[in-house]
Order: structure tokens, then C-alpha cells, then sequence
């Protein structure tokens, strides 16, 4: 159960990396005066924060819907649930210069907590 899981998240790793080569070429062309090393964190950076969340959080959905699907709607629904955690973190007290390294590993863990109990459910 849980080793379907695991090896569904490999086999879609690899093509997360070829998006993310992707996007660090593109990202390069655009920014094509700056130095490698700074597009190159602007492009994890944004990975860290919306792409990698946002994966793992449509993980659930993984047996409706395509790894294209999934993947676009999970940047789009990891930038919303990014967004509504940090203000309220922020309310709450928390510098907003933690909110990147907290907010992502909540959401994967999440993610698989919700795919597990989804997989333990159904078995």
C-alpha cells in the first residue's frame, strides 16, 4: 500500500526534475544578464514554495487526475494555501522570514498523511 505510494512519488520525481530544468532554462533566457547561481535560487525558491507543496498536496487525487493536472492545479492550490497560512501565521506572531521554511513541509507532510490514511481507508 504505502510502496505504491512511494514508488508513484519516484517515478513522478523524475519528471518534476526535468520541469524544474525546465523552468531554470526559461528562467535563465529570461534573466539572461544575471548570474547563473541567482536564477538558479529563484527557481528553487519558487519550486520550494509552490510546486513541491502543491504535489504533495494533490497527491490524494492521484488516481483521477493525470501528473500534468495534478501538478498545475497543486502550484495553484499551494500558492492559495501558502498565502492564507502566512497571513494568519503572521496574526498570530511569527516572523514572515520563517514562513518558507515552515509552510512547505507542513503541507507535504500533509499530503502524505492524507494519501496513507486514504490508501489505509480504502484497503
Amino acid at each position: 500500500m504505502n510502496r505504491e505510494i512511494f514508488s508513484l512519488v519516484k517515478k513522478e520525481s523524475k519528471y518534476i526534475g526535468i520541469i524544474l530544468a525546465a523552468a531554470l532554462i526559461i528562467t535563465q533566457a529570461i534573466y539572461y544578464k544575471e548570474n547563473f547561481v541567482v536564477v538558479l535560487k529563484i527557481t528553487a525558491s519558487l519550486f520550494w514554495l509552490f510546486a513541491v507543496p502543491g504535489y504533495f498536496a494533490t497527491l490524494y487525487w492521484h488516481d483521477r487526475l493525470e501528473f500534468a493536472e495534478r501538478f498545475i492545479v497543486g502550484i495553484a492550490s499551494s500558492a492559495a494555501i501558502i498565502g492564507i497560512f502566512s497571513y494568519y501565521i503572521g496574526l498570530i506572531g511569527l516572523n514572515m522570514k520563517y514562513h518558507a521554511f515552515i509552510l512547505p513541509p507542513v503541507i507535504i507532510i500533509m499530503g502524505w498523511v492524507a494519501v496513507i490514511k486514504k490508501k489505509s481507508s480504502s484497503s
